[in-house]
């Protein structure tokens, strides 16, 4: 049997794999990443996993929270009226899930919600009707405007619609 181009590739064999340092092995395999070598000198790393962290972070700071645990007996006795708790134990409001006034945290969300690439310092009222499709805070609206006011690349972009300041001078009419 002739073998074909394909299966001759070098960076499918498994023995051309590298030996790293104990401790740089034990860490890529914790992380779930594989590496593969192209020739003696190439390689790249390929199956890298991407998991959303800030909803455990969310579950996490609900179980510490006092007002989550009143909110948790409310839903518990019944008078929680849209509160439940979804299967993965995260506290949600309407569908939405409830973040939140701990500093850090609330801010984390905010800035994802502001300072990304994908989003790109959007203004306060999108920022709230995007917010709002996934979260559930008390004085949503106003926390967003409190970022946004604060945030320095959105104040120096905004443009000014005041009058300068002074005397206006008369316009002069060409005759």
């Amino acid at each position: 049997m002739v073998p074909d181009a394909l299966s001759c590739k070098t960076h499918h064999s498994i023995n051309l794999m590298r030996v790293f340092k104990p401790n740089t092995t034990r860490d890529l395999e914790r992380l779930d990443i594989e590496v593969v070598l192209l020739s003696m000198m190439e390689s790249y790393l390929s199956s890298l996993p991407v998991q959303p962290t800030l909803l455990d972070e969310i579950k996490s700071a609900q179980v510490d929270d006092l007002e989550m645990e009143r909110v948790k007996m409310n839903i518990s006795k019944g008078n929680a009226l849209g509160f439940y708790e979804d299967d993965q134990g995260i506290i949600r409001f309407q569908g939405r899930v409830c973040a939140l006034h701990k500093i850090g945290l609330s801010t984390k969300i905010l800035s994802e919600a502001h300072n990304t690439m994908y989003s790109i310092h959007p203004g306060g009222t999108k920022m709230c009707r995007d917010l709002r499709q996934t979260f559930w805070l008390n004085n949503m609206k106003r926390y967003i405007a409190n970022y946004v006011n604060k945030c320095l690349p959105c104040s120096a972009i905004k443009a000014e619609h005041q009058w300068p300041t002074g005397e206006l001078q008369p316009l002069e009419i060409p005759t």
